[in-house]
């Protein structure tokens, strides 16, 4: 795509009065430039009851400040917008400059509640800039929901973080915030406090998700602040943290519930990232446990462990002692990888210990690469599997165990018979040596007896024993009985 068209594509727009929501993404597309966008702008002015602009730029690279301007003079025209996503990233030619211009419009959109900005890896953007931009955002009275993605922009200091968590945190409405700082070397510990400081100022938000993975300065210390700030917040229902391969983080960042005498007093969902924290060891897991049982009105749990090498059964163990705390979760989903401590004693106790959460509607649980899981593992599970009697999705990876057989699969498969309102299963058993075609033949016996069955996903992928004509097989039957929404098998074709 080019600006010619672009500016064929804008003729066609021009026509389009009555359109309500735009979405178009041109990511990639090196040849646009400044003039391409402001011939979009321009088609788009005519659209005059638009509330929903999403644009994608992302890779665009000849498209610079000048761009940005034009873009945020031809915005300020939508009065009835309220709702915005921009996707500028990988662009070295946009500077704090642009950003400033562009930071107007939020000063004269009165209806905008809706902000989602990308600027990842574009390297040229500072303190200056973010602090630009903040100042016009809090001057959006309107917005409740602001999402900024500011991912390996190493210019970008402690000192925007500061300014940027006080100006969003007086902003009256503001309840949702998506922040990425990934990839930041210059962010430490100080950003953290300050950022945290100042988004609990209005006192109202409901959901926090903060990403600074890769942040190599950020320790413990860090993240201890930041929550220690969140707890203040009494409307707080959800919490994404990201703090994978950060490589400070340790064991006491997995105590961050148990932590001060306050807890999440209205907290229902977490995700949890520290995925190749390589200092976590089995004390990290038992915290986590821990606050689990703190916490036991979560609803939603989503923890990532993948590449942390020295968790051990014992790990697991701990854990798993605060999984019975969650007895109002609906959706739990674990995952680990990479890790050959972990055998079946382990497994057997996140078996056991989510057995009893007859709440539970969606599970997930991930071993890739935990080469010393059996069949034995995967039995003690399907006898938990069966007590979940809430349960309507699943997601079970096992995958590289060369000590999986057609037994432990079968086993998996036996249980979800016994589930009255099964719908949805993904199963990926990749590498997994031991399984052979007569796992698949048995697997499209038990689904067609699945009734309520409506989504299947699996992948047998570098599965030496099985043939890609038997994956075949079983996809023509399952499609042929008409009872699924989607069918989804890998391998695809012969590797």
């Amino acid at each position: 795509m080019t600006d010619e068209g672009i500016k064929s594509l804008s003729q066609d727009l021009r026509s389009l009065f009555s359109l309500k929501s735009i979405v178009l993404s041109f990511g990639d597309c090196e040849k646009i430039t400044d003039e391409g966008l402001a011939n979009l702008i321009q088609s788009l002015n005519r659209s005059k009851s638009l509330n929903s602009l999403t644009l994608a730029f992302s890779g665009c690279r000849e498209i610079t400040d000048e761009g940005l301007r034009t873009l945020g003079d031809g915005l300020k025209k939508f009065q009835s917008l309220s709702s915005i996503s921009l996707n500028f990233s990988q662009n070295h030619s946009i500077t704090d400059r642009g950003l400033k211009s562009f930071g107007e419009i939020f000063q004269q959109s009165p209806s905008l509640s809706f902000v989602t900005l990308s600027f990842d890896n574009c390297v040229n953007i500072t303190d200056e800039g973010l602090n630009h931009l903040s100042e016009s955002l809090q001057k959006a009275s309107s917005i409740y929901y602001i999402s900024l993605g500011f991912a390996g922009c190493q210019k970008i200091t402690n000192e925007g973080l500061k300014n940027l968590g006080e100006r969003l945190g007086k902003i009256a409405k503001f309840e949702y915030i998506t922040l990425n700082f990934s990839n930041s070397e210059n962010i430490t510990d100080e950003g953290l406090d300050n950022l945290g400081a100042g988004l609990i100022i209005s006192g109202n938000l409901k959901s926090i998700k903060l990403n600074f993975r890769s942040c190599g300065q950020i320790t413990d210390a860090g993240l201890n602040k930041v929550t220690q700030s969140l707890k203040q917040l009494k409307s707080l229902q959800a919490m994404d943290l990201d703090f994978g391969s950060c490589k400070n983080i340790t064991d006491k960042s997995l105590n961050l519930f148990n932590e001060g005498s306050k807890k999440f007093d209205s907290l229902k969902t977490i995700n949890f990232n520290f995925a190749f924290c390589e200092n976590l060891t089995d004390q990290g897991l038992k915290n986590l446990g821990e606050g689990f049982q703190r916490h036991a009105t979560l609803e939603s749990v989503i923890v990532h462990l993948w590449g942390c090498k020295q968790f051990t059964d014992e790990g697991l163990k701990g854990l798993s002692k605060g999984l019975p705390s969650l007895r109002s979760s609906t959706f739990l989903a674990l995952s680990f990888f990479c890790n050959e401590n972990i055998t079946d004693e382990g497994l057997n106790a996140i078996s056991e210990g989510v057995q009893n959460l007859t709440s539970l509607k969606y599970f997930s649980l991930r071993f890739y690469e935990c080469k010393n899981v059996t069949d034995k593992g995967l039995h003690n599970l399907s006898e938990s599997l069966k007590k979940l009697i809430s349960l309507t999705s699943i997601t079970i990876a096992i995958e590289s165990c060369k000590d999986i057989t057609d037994k432990g699969l079968n086993s998996i498969c036996e249980s979800l018979k016994k589930l009255p309102s099964f719908a949805n299963i993904s199963l990926g058993f990749r590498k997994c040596e031991g399984i052979t075609e007569k796992a698949l033949e048995n697997l499209g016996e038990n689904f067609k007896r699945l009734d309520s069955l409506k989504l299947i996903d699996l992948d047998f992928s570098e599965c030496k024993n099985i043939a890609y004509s038997s994956v075949n097989s079983l996809r023509n039957n399952l499609e042929r009985l008409g009872n699924f929404n989607r069918i989804s098998i890998s391998p695809r074709k012969e590797y």
